[in-house]
């Protein structure tokens, strides 16, 4: 998937389910469900070995770019920030500084 259109996929669900704002995990698999289901693959007789292999061959999105676009979304539409925004952003410099001491 081009980044620009997993942009508008990311845009759609930050605006129609405000639980994928702070859990990139939910929005991963609310992408890679639609992908899938696109595909034609019937993910209630999937097995996770299944799973896997697609992810494995690049035929769904990876996680990483689900969430460098959610971040890239919520840059350009601050109302689509998660409720749990404003504390990630305070425990920032904890964090940077934790990432120095390695």
């Amino acid at each position: 998937m081009k980044i620009s259109d997993l942009y508008k996929v990311v845009k759609e669900y930050l605006c129609s389910d405000p639980r994928t704002r702070d859990n990139d995990h939910l929005l991963a698999v609310l992408i890679w469900h639609r992908q899938l289901r696109g595909d034609g693959h019937d993910i209630t007789k999937m097995s996770a070995y299944d799973f896997m292999k697609i992810y494995r061959d690049k035929d769904l999105a990876n996680h990483d770019s689900i969430s460098r676009a959610r971040r890239k979304v919520q840059e350009d539409n601050p109302l689509l920030k998660g409720e749990r925004h404003h504390e990630r952003q305070l425990k920032q410099e904890a964090v940077k500084e934790d990432i120095r001491s390695i």
